[in-house]
């Protein structure tokens, strides 16, 4: 009886708090005392103790104004831990109804100033973001107008033009569609109208613009929520050229030594965006009564980051109201429906429109190689060049609830002297974020056949583990440390068919070197956007582990010129003397690298490539010709390595974005 006599008293003593915490609410409610109710806690575990604090809260604001910044401060702690109780959100709306996102006046100290630039419609608030994802894609020559917002093109024209104004409604998907009245004027002309409506959705007009300077004016006219006008413009005069809205938005640069520095004063909610690599990621902080100063440094392994910071503040200009979408409901006498559900007209005909199979993108993305090369084993003095073609199959595949790259590859190749090479690699990639670390696996196995000889085999094993660490805004630096080890089918190098051996099934090298370590740190700047530097320094080991065996140091330019890419790199790399080697010696390579991409409309891309590298010391020219086509799959480069792809923001623009999955409504 004991354990069930313990469960009444613990089931009682909580009917007891929750009875108590109600005859204190109450007894302030009687009281007008609605200070004393923000301060009581709330029970958090239990959905109708929420949803009866927010309906609190919101009764406190509308009847003491006083304390309504207190108040809405109070909902959006609540609302920021329980966002998904359903009932919750409607009171938090009407809360925050008469509060806006406002850009903190000062910032007492940060590093600096930095400006991005930015093309097309890119809405910083959480809320506009939201509803960005939730309409089709958004071009960067188009413009979106919301609520009274009203867009203003500066213009300043040396001769007399013609502007073509592409204006379309859109609405978020489940909303009835409803007309929307658009007002148009330049300068202090008489205002345009015109009127979308759901049976013509888009209209397209031309204005005549006089030489000089001039301001070009687009709005909604008693705007409805949820509803979008999208804006596209061309200037006729000037080969129908579009016209990109181009502005900048400002961050603060902190650093670990300059963080960025403001004074709250609360009570108050603090929204802070961090710009990182074209996205914009939010985080939020509550401030409790009073003055208070807020340091914002960069994330542990960063060295720099960009954040604007913003309070949640009352509204002190009275706006216009935007209208919202009713439906007139009959009222019925029961068993019909109460509630008159608005029904879509009939569909005549409707067209899918399936360019990219739904999917399929999770399958990971096939890419198909071929290549004639000639190569020397530069890690030995006495070989002979190596002339082969090559036919290559590689699939990658990006696992994103596990955070894992693989990549696998299968090659055939056919030598000059018509002996067959079969190789196998893979490489995995896992990324531990909560410790901020990289682990990179790869093996490779190569098997051939030569005419008159035997069949050998080479395998190999290697792991890394390496951390990115930024030195700055536009400067990172990788180091690693990997260890390897391999198997072969031959310890010495055979006499009669030595020559005939592919690289990659055996060397005296490998033979000599079956296992070591690399330590090793990779520094890498970006000037400009189309230009990298990189500079690599290692250290490797031989089967002495404490023991070098050579140090090598590579230096590369990496050039971006449209759909191509060249690069110039140096190699130096200095040998010691050891068992297996009788002095020190070193090697000079210079290489030249270029590639160029074709794409096609359905998103996969032919790259045509030349590599060249010079032997110094030897005065060797080696090289390779390839053609690779890649796939698609409506996402050509989600499944690529980090770090595959350089130049990876610029590239993802040049991808063509003309196709994709629609569907299509014929009223």
């Amino acid at each position: 009886m004991a354990p069930f006599q313990k469960g009444v008293l613990e089931e009682r003593h909580l009917s007891k708090g929750k009875w108590f915490r109600g005859a204190q609410v109450a007894k302030s409610l009687a009281a007008e005392n609605y200070a004393a109710i923000l301060a009581l806690p709330v029970k958090e575990d239990d959905d109708s103790e929420i949803i009866k604090r927010m309906t609190l809260l919101l009764w406190i604001a509308e009847q003491a104004p006083q304390l309504a910044q207190q108040a809405v401060v109070a909902g959006a702690v609540l609302f920021h831990k329980h966002p998904k109780i359903a009932k919750l959100r409607p009171l938090w709306a009407a809360l925050r109804a008469n509060s806006h996102w406002k850009s903190l006046p000062s910032i007492d100290s940060s590093a600096g100033l930095h400006f991005i630039k930015l093309q097309g419609w890119q809405p910083e608030s959480p809320s506009q973001r939201i509803r960005k994802t939730l309409l089709k894609s958004v071009s960067q020559n188009e413009q979106i107008i919301t609520g009274h917002r009203q867009l203003g093109l500066s213009l300043f024209n040396l001769a007399e033009t013609t502007l073509e104004l592409l204006l379309r409604m859109d609405d978020v998907a489940y909303f009835r569609p409803v007309p929307m009245n658009v007002v148009y004027w330049l300068d202090e002309q008489p205002h345009q109208r015109l009127q979308l409506t759901p049976a013509q959705p888009s209209q397209r007009l031309r204005l005549v613009v006089p030489k000089g300077e001039h301001v070009l004016y687009v709005a909604i006219d008693k705007p409805v929520a949820n509803q979008f006008l999208r804006l596209q413009i061309k200037d006729i005069g000037r080969n129908n050229t579009p016209l990109i809205m181009e502005y900048e938005r400002s961050y603060h640069i902190a650093t670990q030594k300059e963080p960025v520095v403001v004074t709250v004063r609360g009570p108050n909610w603090v929204r802070v965006d961090e710009w990182d690599q074209d996205s914009i990621y939010s985080r939020f902080q509550t401030v409790s009564e009073g003055w208070h100063t807020l340091t914002f440094r960069p994330r542990q392994g960063q060295d720099s980051a960009l954040f604007r910071v913003h309070e949640l503040a009352p509204v002190t200009e009275q706006q216009p109201e935007v209208q919202f979408r009713y439906s007139s409901v009959d009222g019925e006498v029961l068993p019909d429906p109460v509630v008159h559900i608005y029904k879509l007209p009939p569909i005549s005909s409707l067209d899918v429109k399936d360019a990219f199979p739904l999917g399929t993108q999770k399958d990971g993305i096939w890419s198909f190689t071929g290549l004639a090369q000639r190569r020397k084993n530069v890690e030995e003095d006495e070989t002979g060049f190596q002339d082969f073609i090559e036919l290559r199959a590689t699939h990658r595949y990006f696992d994103k609830m596990k955070n894992r790259h693989h990549r696998t590859e299968w090659l055939t190749r056919f030598n000059d002297h018509f002996d067959i090479t079969f190789g196998a690699r893979k490489r995995l990639r896992f990324r531990f974020e909560e410790r901020d670390l990289t682990v990179q696996l790869a093996g490779s196995a190569y098997v051939q056949q030569v005419w008159g000889g035997g069949t050998e085999w080479h395998g190999r094993l290697k792991g890394t583990v390496l951390r990115r660490m930024t030195l700055g805004e536009k400067t990172f630096h990788v180091p690693s440390v990997s260890a390897f080890g391999r198997l072969l089918s031959l310890d010495d190098s055979p006499d009669d068919y030595a020559a005939r051996l592919d690289n990659d099934v055996y060397s005296d090298y490998k033979a000599d070197h079956r296992f070591g370590v690399t330590i090793a740190d990779r520094l890498t700047h970006r000037p400009w956007l189309d230009t990298l530097w990189v500079g690599r320094l290692a250290l490797t080991s031989n089967e002495k582990v404490f023991k070098p065996d050579y140090l090598s140091f590579n230096a590369a330019w990496k050039q971006m010129l449209g759909n191509g890419q060249v690069d110039v790199g140096y190699r130096f790399t200095h040998y010691w003397a050891d068992d297996d080697r009788n002095r020190n010696s070193n090697r000079h390579l210079l290489s030249l690298n270029a590639s160029w991409d074709i794409w096609h409309q359905n998103q996969t891309r032919w790259e045509l490539g030349v590599k060249l590298q010079q032997d110094f010391d030897n005065r060797d020219l080696l090289g390779m010709l390839y053609i690779t086509w890649h796939g698609g799959k409506g996402n050509p480069y989600r499944n690529f390595m980090p770090g595959e792809i350089d130049f990876l923001n610029l590239r993802k623009r040049r991808v063509p974005q003309d196709e994709n999955n629609e569907i299509m409504r014929m009223w």
